[in-house]
């Protein structure tokens, strides 16, 4: 009996609900029986205050009955039950089917790739300052293939001799090797280490006195230019006569 009792209190406790909803747009309330879905996405748009671009493959109805959800995961709702995917572009609000994003990335990509083939090839020479003009090239070719930036046409030399990379290739191409190259050829952060070093000979405290000194005769010294002042310099650059 006691065990029941355990059992029935835990039951009864609340359990914390964590929500780690990425969705901020206002709350709203939705009750739609059989409505077209293009309907339904205008309604949604007019809510969130932005403009609607919807595909003509958008097409089918919807049943949705929706309390206090935000704007933005109803309409993700909405999509996701008939298949389609959003982009945003400032105020406005594109819709389509997912496949048709993906063929519209595909489809620029492809573009770019054959306004490349078609382009003028120019030769432009890269100085290298700080890093290897050969290690730099490798770098280069292969972040430029991962964008799909290299194909087919042109080269990406090196002229190790003078540290220089000789590029030839269409404009865009070069544009974009430019602003890489710029990027990249900084110089290495070093640590400087100065010592300095003082030698002195055993004569160098000579250099460190005066000596006065002069022609005795009889037990008088006689003043003129015989007196003279030594300052220890080895080679000195004037002199002072008294």
């Amino acid at each position: 009996m006691k065990i029941v009792k355990k059992w029935a209190l835990a039951a009864l406790l609340p359990i914390p609900l964590v929500s780690a909803t990425p969705y901020k747009g206002e709350p709203m309330s939705l009750n739609f029986q059989d409505v077209e879905v293009r309907a339904v996405l205008q309604v949604l748009a007019d809510y969130a205050g932005v403009n609607l671009v919807a595909s003509d493959s958008v097409q089918g109805s919807v049943t949705l009955r929706l309390q206090d959800v935000p704007w933005d995961q109803a309409l993700d709702l909405v999509l996701r039950s008939k298949g389609l995917a959003r982009r945003q572009d400032g105020n406005v609000l594109l819709v389509a089917p997912a496949g048709e994003f993906a063929g519209q990335s595909s489809d620029s990509r492809v573009g770019q790739s054959l306004d490349a083939q078609v382009q003028p090839l120019r030769r432009e020479l890269l100085p290298i300052y700080h890093a290897k003009a050969a290690e730099l090239a490798d770098l280069l070719m292969a972040s430029l293939a991962d964008d799909g930036i290299l194909a087919g046409r042109g080269s990406l030399s090196v002229d190790e001799r003078t540290n220089t990379l000789v590029a030839h290739q269409p404009a865009d191409r070069l544009a974009e090797i430019r602003q890489l190259v710029q990027q990249l050829d900084v110089p290495v952060r070093q640590v400087a280490i100065e010592a300095r070093i003082v030698e002195a000979s055993v004569d160098y405290e000579k250099s460190l006195g005066v000596r006065w000194g002069g022609p005795l005769y009889g037990e008088n010294i006689r003043p003129g230019k015989e007196l003279f002042v030594d300052l220890g310099v080895e080679r000195a650059g004037s002199s002072i006569g008294l």
